[in-house]
């Protein structure tokens, strides 16, 4: 019995071992794309053009991920009630 808690022991402490492995490297990962760029432009001006079209890329990244799932998933045609509306018309009894 005691074997048995001392091999749950054992893997307790690699897993924990190996998540914060993961942990760790996936922060490197997501600092270092960030920290890079703005160490090599810090004294570094930019031309207006490029600070003007970085002005659009919030936007159109906000776009690229908020409406292709309300056109696919048909949020908008169930909320604006369009389906409802085609369906009543076809069931509608004319008098």
């Amino acid at each position: 019995m005691n074997d048995f808690w001392e091999s749950f022991r054992l893997a307790n402490s690699y897993s924990n071992t190996y998540a914060m492995g993961a942990i760790f490297a996936m922060a490197l990962a997501t600092f270092l794309p960030r920290f890079f760029p703005m160490a090599l432009l810090k004294n570094r001006t930019l031309p207006s053009w490029f600070t003007q079209w970085l002005h659009f890329v919030p936007p159109a990244i906000f776009g690229a991920l908020v409406f292709p799932d309300l056109l696919l998933k048909g949020l908008i045609t169930e909320n604006w009630g369009i389906r409802n509306l085609r369906q009543n018309l076809k069931t509608e009894k004319r008098y």
